[in-house]
């Protein structure tokens, strides 16, 4: 995949410039290449809140789903 002014497999995109997205598509986040972990990323039809003082930005405001545990049992050596 290759975005103007970018090289080959170095993208820095903001969400924004890809909303809204053709129709039939679906923006995912590969996170964890080893265990392959894709989450779909989708934009709230909400109005967004106004930003609160004090709180640190970027931020998580929705998720949905069973988070799932990133390295199971290493916390035990």
């Amino acid at each position: 995949m290759r975005f103007d002014g970018e090289e080959e497999g170095s993208l820095e995109i903001r969400l924004r410039e890809l909303f809204p997205l053709q129709k039939g598509l679906k923006l995912f986040y590969w996170f964890d290449y080893g265990d392959d972990w894709k989450f779909q990323i989708s934009k709230s039809r909400k109005k967004p809140k106004e930003p609160e003082s004090g709180k640190q930005y970027p931020a998580i405001v929705a998720e949905k789903g069973e988070k799932p545990e990133q390295y199971p049992g290493l916390d035990e050596y």
